[in-house]
């Protein structure tokens, strides 16, 4: 009996560290301007220049960004992970207060293996 309790003890500690080493899991999150969210404004997002990820393992190699500059639903999207030329206009247009989104974002590892991460929402300042 004694030797089923303490291998029952065992086993709850060995499970119980396990499953608080699995949450303490980190998933990868894109970046702008070193934010996931919130509020951002213009010369944050030009001064940036590039989308990145919080995993330095992993480099963006898609995104786009929706947004409706004066009411008009826009998607532009990029093969890598620089801001275009073209999406700073766009963001120049932005009223404050006007929330957009970075979706669509692709990253890969240095073996070309690729996942999507999850969607940003930023609102300008």
């Amino acid at each position: 009996m004694k030797k089923f309790l303490v291998f029952n003890l065992m086993l709850f500690i060995f499970s119980t560290a396990f499953a608080q080493q699995k949450m303490d899991i980190q998933f990868p999150k894109g970046t702008l301007a070193g934010k996931s969210s919130g509020v951002i404004s213009f010369a944050e997002i030009e001064k940036a220049g590039v989308l990145m990820v919080t995993d330095e393992t992993l480099k963006v190699v898609h995104f786009s960004i929706s947004l409706t500059p004066g009411g008009m639903a826009v998607k532009e999207n990029n093969a890598d992970n620089k801001i275009t030329g073209a999406m700073l206009d766009y963001f120049r247009t932005l009223s404050a207060g006007t929330v957009f989104y970075i979706d669509n974002i692709t990253v890969a590892n240095n073996k070309g293996a690729t996942i999507k991460l999850e969607p940003l929402k930023f609102t300008t300042k």
